[in-house]
């Protein structure tokens, strides 16, 4: 899915297995709630491969995902962005990637899942609000 510059959209409670660079690709602004996004081959180097991927001037509102093998769940540049709630597994390196963020990235309450203890929930740069209770986990206890 991509989401273009002016238009808002929110995906809510889709399951979405796909491949590529993006699950979904934003130069817009877009909430994404309830969703289940399940990546096809993830790629640890090379082209994106991002189940989200906010690009400059989007702003990106994501609760209450379920991500699978994607490199990244979110990967966003120069973008306003809140993410919480959801839950991310089968990534490379860092579930949530925030770089140069526009406001404060509000980033909490997400788990990550990796058996890899140098694998981290969240790397940010730049401008942050609430970055708190990201939890990386070897495995969800259910």
């Amino acid at each position: 899915m991509k989401v273009g510059h002016k238009p808002q959209r929110t995906s809510d409670s889709q399951h979405s297995p796909a491949g590529g660079v993006a699950g979904i690709r934003v130069a817009g602004k877009i909430r994404v709630l309830n969703n289940e996004f399940v990546g096809t081959s993830l790629r640890k180097r090379g082209p994106p491969n991002n189940a989200i991927w906010a690009l400059p001037g989007s702003a990106v509102t994501m609760t209450a995902n379920k991500i699978h093998g994607w490199r990244h769940g979110l990967h966003a540049t120069g973008t306003s962005v809140s993410a919480n709630n959801n839950t991310v597994s089968d990534f490379h390196s860092s579930a949530f990637v925030i770089q140069n963020s526009t406001s404060p990235a509000n980033i909490h309450d997400n788990i990550a899942i990796s058996p890899n203890p140098n694998d981290k929930a969240v790397s940010i740069s730049g401008k942050a609000g609430i970055v708190n209770k990201n939890e990386l986990v070897g495995e969800l206890n259910q």
